[in-house]
């Protein structure tokens, strides 16, 4: 076993999940450390210039390449900038909108996905398990793109960021018709006649 130089050369094992793994807690591989270190020491730059610096209220503003700006710009083999973004969509929106973006980045996720749960529970308590199930894979979907923007440029490429924000819609949408569905018992009444 070697480890892998590029992206290119990594493929999915189990040596290289249990290296990922073991790489957050722990030390591992020399390539998985080096990765792991940088993006600590980049974070830790973000949080410092925000949450304790000069950026709080504002953040670095969106046209700023944060690798260049934070001493993280490395050049590829062409001479081309081989960073821009810090891996993780959370410090991205901390530091080019400061801590108030990040608190509305933060509320977002979180009302979001407390609405998908309250409609999955409706849905599972009505005993509408295609409803629930539903409102279950969308948040389950959802999550999984934010859980691998948290360590990764997802969001800011169109390959994750369209279908996540599509995700977003549908689940607003799903929600609204659900809402706007009668009840069981409601059902129940019509079928009887009696509304």
């Amino acid at each position: 076993y070697r480890d892998v130089k590029s992206t290119s050369e990594r493929s999915i094992s189990a040596r290289q999940l249990a290296d990922n793994i073991v790489s957050i807690a722990n030390q591992s591989g020399e390539q998985t450390e080096a990765t792991k270190t940088w993006r600590l020491e980049w974070w830790n730059i973000i949080i410092a210039n925000t949450v304790f610096g000069p950026n709080f209220w504002t953040g670095r503003g969106f046209g700023l390449n944060l690798a260049e700006a934070d001493g993280f710009l490395g050049k590829n083999e062409d001479g081309n900038p081989e960073l821009r973004s810090p891996h993780n969509v959370h410090m991205t929106v901390l530091a080019r909108a400061g801590v108030p973006g990040m608190a509305v980045w933060l509320a977002l996720l979180t009302s979001w996905f407390a609405m998908m749960m309250h409609a999955m529970w409706t849905a599972r308590h009505r005993g509408e398990t295609e409803w629930a199930g539903l409102f279950l894979f969308i948040g389950c979907y959802a999550s999984s793109i934010v859980i691998n923007a948290t360590f990764d440029v997802a969001l800011e490429g169109p390959m994750q960021g369209i279908w996540f924000w599509c995700l977003v819609g549908f689940g607003i949408g799903s929600a609204m018709v659900y809402r706007c569905q009668p009840t069981p018992a409601q059902r129940l009444l019509a079928s009887d006649g009696m509304m």
